[in-house]
């Protein structure tokens, strides 16, 4: 069977859910197994989020260090004093884990 690829923000969307579907699927005792499982997979480096142009959790999960919630201060975030959280792993696992940073 062939596959082809015509959106890679969609396949890379698809791995983004898997990942959080496998964690939220498993108890507490399983989580350290679900981690290893999606550490080191589905990585998107520096340079391919710029070139595609993405942003949010997969902007900072690859190591760029850039928020718009703090670069243009809309609604309340001015008000708060918090940095960036990014990582530069790229992978499922730090795209999971970047919103709850």
């Amino acid at each position: 069977m062939t596959y082809h690829i015509q959106d890679t923000k969609q396949i890379y969307g698809f791995l983004d859910f898997s990942a959080r579907a496998l964690i939220w699927s498993i108890d507490g005792s399983d989580v350290e197994l679900a981690c290893e499982r999606v550490e080191g997979v589905g990585v998107v480096g520096r340079e391919e989020v710029i070139n595609w142009g993405l942003s949010g959790p997969m902007l900072r999960s690859s190591g760029i260090q850039w928020d718009l919630r703090k670069v243009d201060n809309y609604e309340c975030y001015e008000e708060f004093d918090w940095e960036v959280q990014w990582q530069k792993e790229g992978d499922s696992l730090t795209r999971y884990l970047a919103p709850s940073r």
